[in-house]
């Protein structure tokens, strides 16, 4: 494991730690959502850059529309029907920062590692997610 993902998932160890002694953690139950996950071609700094502007850009373009489904399953159903735009929104933004990987969107089931994100808690586990990777995927 590289050394920033060891400080990292000690950070998350102890925010998971403290926010369960302090009665901080939210539950999140994993049956009802779809994660968000962007893979960077590589971890260079440049990738890693890429690869926040291409979540934003997706959040800015989508998050509306994919904010609230009446069912999960209309969830996947309409995710599944916008991937080539998923895919062509993430291409811009990859161009237009003079870049030029290619992209996939998938939708599937996939493993992640423990993450807080303020006081939500996300365990670690396979979690349904939306998975974009960006050229190799390796970062």
């Amino acid at each position: 494991m590289k050394r920033y993902e060891w400080i990292f998932t000690a950070a998350a160890l102890v925010m998971l730690i403290i926010s369960a002694c302090t009665g901080l953690v939210q539950p999140i139950r994993s049956d009802d959502l779809i994660r968000l996950h962007v893979i960077a071609n590589s971890d260079s700094p440049e990738d890693q850059a890429l690869k926040l502007h291409v979540r934003d850009r997706l959040l800015l373009t989508f998050g509306e529309k994919f904010k609230e489904f009446p069912s999960i399953e209309q969830a996947r159903h309409t995710i599944q029907a916008n991937l080539s735009e998923l895919e062509k929104v993430a291409a811009s933004e990859i161009n237009s920062r003079g870049f030029s990987y290619k992209v996939k969107a998938q939708l599937g089931t996939y493993p992640f590692p423990t993450r807080v994100y303020g006081d939500l808690v996300y365990p670690a586990g396979n979690y349904e997610a939306l998975r974009l990777v960006i050229g190799e995927g390796q970062g």
